[in-house]
């Protein structure tokens, strides 16, 4: 399952990357994406015969899908800007946006330990963002810094969900969640990417400067959504049987993957600074999670209340 998992998350990357760099446009890529993962999603469902009820708690759903479309808009924006070990680095960063986020909108204060290990996080990035080159890395990472604060709304506003409406579907099926996320989330693309393009887009002129076939190049897109779908989707089946410790480690180790990767696969040059503040930025991230997890597991000994369980957040947190 982790194997697929993570193939899955490699494949969805990279074919990202591909798609970008032949002419594609950020927003048509996300278009097809949340496309694929509505068709996928909704025949899972239909299979398993799960409810595909909203139930209560429908306005925080929408936040929830307009909050992720516009993180995974961006977080494609940043693709086609610059290479994928930047961004994935940058995005090593997003539990410093969820700690600030979380405690603005849930006044959820973490231990002392848990903000320092945010420190070693910001100076990996730093050090990657400060040795990256070419002219659109700072228009990179200002986007991967706002798809961090997107994910990150996501994952609080989801877990606001499960608190105050805890009987909804959405509030126990993750699947359920993830579907009405996707179809919401294409309702709100597919306007801007109708109205950016208009009839151009109908006529399918937006992708004819590409380097491949239309044909070729919306089949790629496609095959990408379905890895996109599937890498998500095993990502909720891995939390399930393991620990959300070890479905954090596993999650690191699947960026370390990607990074390693997409390098090798692009032909990337990185320097030494490069993979110094790769390396920090991961270590950070992992020290982040096995304190957090320390914390709450802490506070369910001692019989503290529901929002000291393990976070919620951390099983949303999967981009």
């Amino acid at each position: 399952m982790v194997a697929l998992w993570w193939g899955s998350a490699v494949l969805a990357v990279i074919t990202s990357k591909v798609c970008l760099s032949r002419g594609m446009q950020p927003m048509h890529l996300s278009l097809i994406q949340f496309s694929v993962a509505t068709a996928l999603l909704w025949l899972v469902l239909r299979l398993r015969h799960n409810s595909q009820e909203i139930g209560a708690g429908s306005k925080l759903v929408r936040n929830v899908a307009a909050t992720y479309a516009a993180a995974f808009m961006l977080t494609n924006l940043a693709f086609s800007l610059s290479s994928t070990p930047f961004v994935e680095t940058i995005k090593a960063g997003e539990p410093v946006s969820t700690c600030l986020l979380a405690a603005l909108w849930l006044r959820e204060v973490d231990s002392l330990a848990t903000y320092l290990t945010l420190l070693p996080i910001v100076a990996g990035v730093a050090l990657a963002s400060y040795s990256a080159h070419g002219a659109h890395s700072g228009h990179a990472f200002v986007a991967t810094v706002a798809s961090n604060i997107g994910f990150s709304a996501r994952a609080v506003l989801a877990k606001r969900l499960k608190k105050e409406h805890p009987e909804s579907p959405c509030a126990k099926s993750d699947i359920v969640l993830f579907y009405h996320v996707s179809r919401i989330g294409l309702c709100f693309i597919a306007p801007v990417v109708l109205t950016h393009d208009g009839y151009c887009w109908l006529m399918g002129a937006a992708i004819s400067t590409s380097k491949l076939p239309t044909s070729s190049l919306v089949g790629l897109a496609c095959l990408n959504g379905i890895c996109f779908a599937i890498y998500n989707c095993t990502s909720f089946a891995v939390l399930s049987r393991v620990s959300a410790n070890s479905h954090a480690v596993f999650n690191l180790l699947r960026r370390v993957v990607i990074i390693s990767t997409s390098t090798i696969f692009f032909s990337l040059d990185v320097s030494l600074w490069n993979i110094c503040g790769i390396a920090i930025a991961l270590a950070g991230g992992l020290l982040y999670a096995k304190v957090k997890f320390a914390t709450n597991s802490r506070g369910r000994n001692l019989g503290f209340y529901a929002g000291l369980r393990t976070s919620d957040v951390d099983k949303l947190r999967i981009v």
